[in-house]
């Protein structure tokens, strides 16, 4: 019994992830880590400066939207192809670095949406800033 109960309190723990570890990839999230991949990217930070874990997080950001923009992009292409318009008209043009200085701009004027999911905020902030127009 006493074995059971060890094992109960000691290994499963190591085991089964915790909720309190889970990631949550929100505004809040983007707004730090985004903002610090832009300051290294625009020289603001000194890259001596950088540590392991935060250079991590600014390159998730980087990661994960420029995930989100090769979406977009072939979402546009599906749709387009389909004879049907797509919501977002996201210019192939656009640099990922661009995409996350839009986020971030929309995250500092609506700042009642941190609390959103990434992909939301992502979707929303690019929505506005590359409308489809009504012809086509």
């Amino acid at each position: 019994m006493k074995m059971m109960l060890l094992l109960l309190v000691v290994v499963l723990p190591a085991v089964v992830p915790s909720a309190a570890h889970a990631h949550v990839y929100d505004g809040n999230w983007a707004l730090s880590n985004c903002s610090y991949f832009i300051d290294i990217e625009d020289g603001k930070i000194d890259q001596n400066a950088v540590t392991p874990a935060k250079n991590m997080d600014a390159v998730e950001c980087s990661g994960y939207v420029a995930g989100f923009t090769g979406s977009v992009h072939a979402y546009q292409l599906v749709l387009s192809g389909e004879g049907n318009k797509p919501s977002i008209c996201l210019p192939v043009s656009v640099r990922n670095i661009q995409v996350i200085r839009i986020m971030l701009k929309f995250l500092r004027v609506h700042p009642d949406k941190l609390n959103w999911e990434l992909e939301s905020l992502l979707f929303r902030s690019l929505y506005d800033a590359f409308p489809c127009s009504d012809s086509k």
